[in-house]
Parts: structure tokens; C-alpha cells; sequence
């Protein structure tokens, strides 16, 4: 996975009045991030003083539940297969 947006940095720096211009440049993060952070926390309701006790992970499913995966991101060989082409004598 890659790196996760960092939630309560970004309500935090809005709530100290900071554009999502400054955000995202200084922050080294996309400004599609920071917008969207921004977008979703107002769609919720939330503000930085309503998530500042939350769990990083609990906040980071709440705003990207799509972004969550459990489980194997690839799919498992067929290790049958595997097993009966190793058993193979090479031709020479």
C-alpha cells in the first residue's frame, strides 16, 4: 500500500488557517489529497477538535473506507500446478 494521507495534519493545519495551497506545498503532499481531506471532513461534519483522540487507522477508514484492503492483494499461485511442473525432468 502506499503512503497513507496524513488526516490530522492536514484538519490541523486548516484549523490554524492555512490554504490547501500552503498545505499541500509545504507538506510536500498533493493538493488533490488536501482537497479531498478537506471535501470529505466537511461532507462528515468534522473538524480537527472532533478527530484529534482518534486512532490513525480508525480515521484513515472513516475518510477512505474504498482505500482499506484486508486480505491478499494478489492472488495465490496454484501451487498444485507448481508442484507437479517442478517434478518435470528437464530435457537436456
Amino acid at each position: 500500500m502506499s503512503n497513507k494521507i496524513s488526516i490530522r495534519l492536514i484538519l490541523e493545519l486548516t484549523a490554524q488557517g492555512l490554504s490547501q495551497n500552503e498545505i499541500a506545498r509545504t507538506r510536500h503532499m498533493s493538493k488533490s489529497s488536501v482537497n479531498d481531506v478537506i471535501r470529505i471532513a466537511g461532507e462528515k461534519g468534522l473538524s480537527f477538535e472532533d478527530i484529534e483522540g482518534m486512532n490513525d487507522d480508525v480515521l484513515y477508514q472513516m475518510f477512505f473506507p474504498d482505500r482499506m484492503t484486508s486480505g491478499q492483494v494478489y492472488e495465490l499461485p496454484d501451487y498444485e500446478y507448481v508442484h507437479k511442473e517442478l517434478r518435470r525432468v528437464a530435457s537436456p
